[in-house]
């Protein structure tokens, strides 16, 4: 259980910091061109970024072993089934994580 709990927190802090700094490089990269358009680009943008912070915040509790952060992690693993092919991949990691060793580490 060990071994899945590291390689998760990694894969969440380094994938999700990566997509967050990202998303954050693009929106100001292209900020004139998404001047004249409507604010539904910017929420977004700030709802992706917010999202890949959290998981990437998550990641890194879970390896300080934050009992809290899985509990969180599982709901943000519902988002990131979006992310195909890599956040889906990871997504349905966790899951397997979450079901096969925490739950059984519970009862």
């Amino acid at each position: 259980m060990d071994m899945h709990r590291k390689i998760l927190g990694w894969f969440f802090l380094v994938l999700g910091g990566m997509n967050a700094v990202g998303m954050a490089i693009m929106t100001l990269n292209n900020f004139e061109a998404f001047s004249g358009g409507t604010w539904e680009i910017y929420t977004l943008n700030l709802v992706v970024i917010a999202i890949c912070s959290a998981s990437s915040a998550c990641g890194f509790f879970i390896l300080k072993e934050k009992r809290w952060a899985f509990n969180l992690l599982f709901k943000l693993s519902f988002v990131w089934l979006i992310f195909f092919p890599l956040g889906t991949a990871l997504a349905l990691y966790y899951f397997y994580f979450h079901f096969m060793h925490l739950r059984k580490a519970v009862v």
